[in-house]
């Protein structure tokens, strides 16, 4: 019985899924364009920048499903990896607006990905549905720590500096009220 005192294994890649088929980064783009705009509120469906998606949204699709099946694809979404840049572009590609957006945002694109992933496959058993769940999840996981790493080195670099406590003015303490 788990007592919670056993971390969790990573999630494996699930190389024996065969996702050749979703290979057409392309496809798979426009899923993720579609998820998006059918889950905005009518207002916000031109906010999406279409000709960015269209440049690098493919590529990221590619590259997400090659990580389910591959720890050196997964690698490369990753803090050093030579795709972690566009990772980090993830939530600025899709137009969000904020943290909320970036998470709506991937969690659009992790909902057109299970779906093309279910339609690939063929009578899967349940264990290796239960395999694919967590390793696309995880590679999720990984493009928003590439958003929001890259968010929080913007973030300091555009913060004023901060004075320090010891230097902000005093309030004299010991003048007579009133």
């Amino acid at each position: 019985m788990l007592d919670g005192s056993h971390p969790a294994r990573p999630a494996r890649s699930v190389a024996e899924a065969q996702l050749s088929a979703l290979g057409d980064g392309e496809a798979l783009a426009k899923g993720w364009l579609l998820t998006l705009i059918a889950g905005a509120p009518l207002a916000r469906a031109g906010v999406v920048p279409a000709a960015e998606m269209v440049r690098e949204a493919p590529v990221l699709c590619d590259a997400a499903v090659a990580a389910i099946g591959s720890e050196p694809a997964l690698a490369r979404l990753s803090a050093g990896g030579d795709l972690a840049g566009l990772a980090s572009r993830a939530g600025s590609m899709t137009g969000a607006d904020g943290p909320a957006g970036v998470v709506a945002a991937l969690a659009a694109l992790r909902a057109s990905l299970w779906h093309a992933v279910l339609e690939d496959l063929r009578d899967p058993g349940p264990d290796l549905v239960a395999a694919l769940a967590a390793r696309l999840a995880r590679v999720c996981d990984t493009i928003a720590a590439a958003v929001f790493a890259d968010a929080a080195r913007a973030d300091v670099l555009a913060a004023p500096a901060a004075v320090p406590a010891a230097s902000a003015p005093v309030a004299a303490a010991t003048e007579p009220a009133g």
